[in-house]
């Protein structure tokens, strides 16, 4: 578990966001606070996960690649 963490920093910027009450906010918001839907990449909740992990945009690329 260790290096895992080492190798892909990226692993733990992510389970740290996802403790993070505050995100978990977002996620909420985003989510369509009680009337459920797809979170959206463009949400507030996509875009600060991307800056916590460094990587910007990094979700709108992946999800547009498919």
């Amino acid at each position: 578990m260790g290096r895992d963490a080492v190798v892909f920093p990226e692993v733990v910027a992510v389970a740290d966001a996802l403790l993070d009450p505050g995100m978990g906010e977002l996620v909420w918001v985003d989510s369509g606070a009680g009337r459920p839907h797809v979170l959206s990449v463009d949400g507030l909740f996509c875009r600060r996960l991307g800056e916590r992990v460094g990587r910007g945009r990094w979700l709108r690329r992946t999800m547009a690649a498919r």
